[in-house]
Order: structure tokens, then sequence, then C-alpha cells
């Protein structure tokens, strides 16, 4: 696989058995009348996982702002007012923590210190669900998730697309950049394993959180650049 000399990986296939059951709606998630509309149907789980990735939040912050924070809090105010204590399953991430000694071990009780707008972002919807759910207004589970990887299609907006990208690009024959340090370490886990523990985490049940902190940091594993290869797993 050319320079960075990547031997194998793996890649989950996509799946279309439940691809029926699927209604896609494009929706402005900003304005209210449209999130009464979506929301009409009583849920008993629902899974907040829109946004704008990490790059693009920095490079327009307004945007980032409106999109990560305005219409989170928008949709969850609208929850608990038409159906409360509903399960409520919001994707974080690992940019919550900001930055960390290298000796430093992260757990979900590590004070989060957000530089990036994109973190900050996060970290304020964490912050509002967690104190709808002390409130018992909603259910709010909260999964920081790490970098996922191989992301399939074209790069994203993310600050980490290029981990996909120096695999995914040239299994395709293309030429992909290599940002950083090869032996950057990063803490990532592949798309089966996020879908996996995001169905899991609906059914935890509700005491088993730790104190009044309804976070969880998903299942990862530490990697570098200059590995050759993933795990041909499911379990990373």
């Amino acid at each position: 696989m050319g320079d960075l000399g990547y031997t194998c990986l793996y890649i989950a296939s996509a799946s279309s058995q439940y691809a029926s059951r699927i209604t896609a709606v494009k929706s402005d998630l900003t304005d209210a009348q449209a999130i009464a509309s979506l929301l009409s149907t009583k849920f008993t789980a629902v899974y907040l996982l829109h946004g704008l990735m990490s790059g693009a939040a920095e490079a327009q912050s307004e945007l980032g702002w409106k999109v990560n924070w305005d219409s989170y809090r928008a949709i969850l105010d609208h929850l608990k007012k038409h159906t409360p204590g509903v399960v409520t399953i919001f994707t974080s991430s690992l940019a919550v923590y900001g930055p960390a000694s290298p000796t430093e071990v992260i757990t979900e009780m590590t004070g989060p210190i957000p530089l990036s707008n994109y973190g900050s972002q996060k970290l304020r919807v964490e912050t509002y669900l967690n104190n709808l759910s002390w409130k018992r207004l909603l259910d709010g589970r909260i999964v920081r998730l790490p970098t996922v990887i191989v992301r399939p299609g074209a790069p994203s907006a993310a600050a980490s697309s290029f981990a996909s990208g120096i695999i995914r690009e040239p299994l395709k024959g293309e030429r992909s950049v290599l940002p950083v340090l090869r032996d950057l370490e990063m803490w990532v886990c592949s798309p089966r394993t996020v879908v996996k523990n995001l169905v899991l985490v609906k059914d935890v049940k509700d005491d088993a959180f730790y104190l009044a902190c309804n976070t969880v940091t998903n299942h990862g594993i530490s990697y570098h650049p200059k590995y050759k290869c993933l795990p041909t797993n499911e379990d990373f």
C-alpha cells in the first residue's frame, strides 16, 4: 500500500438487511417546527448522531455552534416537554478531554478541558443532557467515541479524517497524505464496535452509571499510523 507499508486491514461490510425499516428525512434541526414534525412520533429511544465535524467546526465557528449546540438544545428541550423520560443517546467525542500528558490514563472521571470548538460544543451538550437526566426529565446516555476507522466514502471534515484516509485511499489506488507523525498515539475503534456499543447502551440500567454521570467511554485500542495492519476481527 505504497510508502506507508500497510499490508492488511479489516473493513466491516455494510448490511442492507434492515434497510426497508429506515426512513430518511431531510430536515433543519435548528428549526423548531422541523424538530416538532420529526419527533411527532413517540419513540422509546432517540439517538442523536448529527453534527458538524471537528475541522469544519473550527473553520466555520458560527455554523459549528448552531449545529453542534443550538440544534441539540432545541431537540432536548422538545423531548423533555413532549416525551419526558425517553431514553436519549448522545454520541460525544474524545475531543472533550483536550490535551493530556503522555502517561495520563483517561477515564469518564477525567476532568474535560476542551480547547477546540468541537470539543467545547460536545461537552456543553453532555452537561445539559446530564442535568436533564439528574432531574429525571430525560434518561440520557452519553457515549464518548474514539476515532472511528475505517470510515467508508469520501474524506470528511473531521480533523482525524486522515486516520481512515491513509488506509482507504491506497486501497483504491489513490495517494493519501499523513499530516501527523507516524508514532502519534491514537485511540481508535471500528464502525462495527461503535454500532454494537450504541445498541447496548440503550438498555443499560440507570443505576449502573457512576453517580450522576451518565457518561461512558466507548471501547477502543491504542493505534499508531506506523502500524502495518489493523486487527482482522470485529473487537477493536
